[in-house]
């Protein structure tokens, strides 16, 4: 929960940058026997566009997000790469991590 809640507040924060004009939904694709993934193209104010591969998985009852592709590069490792930053800053303290995604 706590590290949903900090990614939620992080692509929240990090949106305000990249409002989007509009956006295109393309065709799914098998990806295995529980995995689908979905092609998407995102349309900025700015006039940039993106496209974002969302993969996901079968979770318990249903599909969830499992990763997006933005111009090839894994939100996972992303998300892995601000972690690993923030427990490096703390001398590898795990601890201090754990505590910041329960506030």
């Amino acid at each position: 929960a706590g590290v949903a809640s900090f990614m939620a507040r992080y692509f929240a924060d990090q949106s305000r940058e990249y409002p989007v004009a509009k956006y295109e939904i393309g065709e799914a694709a098998q990806k295995g026997e529980k995995s689908v993934t979905i092609s998407t193209k995102v349309f900025l104010m700015s006039g940039q566009v993106y496209t974002v591969v969302w993969q996901f998985d079968w979770k318990g009852k249903g599909y969830k997000v499992t990763d997006a592709k933005i111009m090839g590069f894994s939100m996972v490792y992303m998300q892995r790469g601000l972690f690993t930053s923030f427990v490096s800053k703390r001398n590898g303290d795990v601890g201090q991590l754990v505590a910041a995604l329960n506030r």
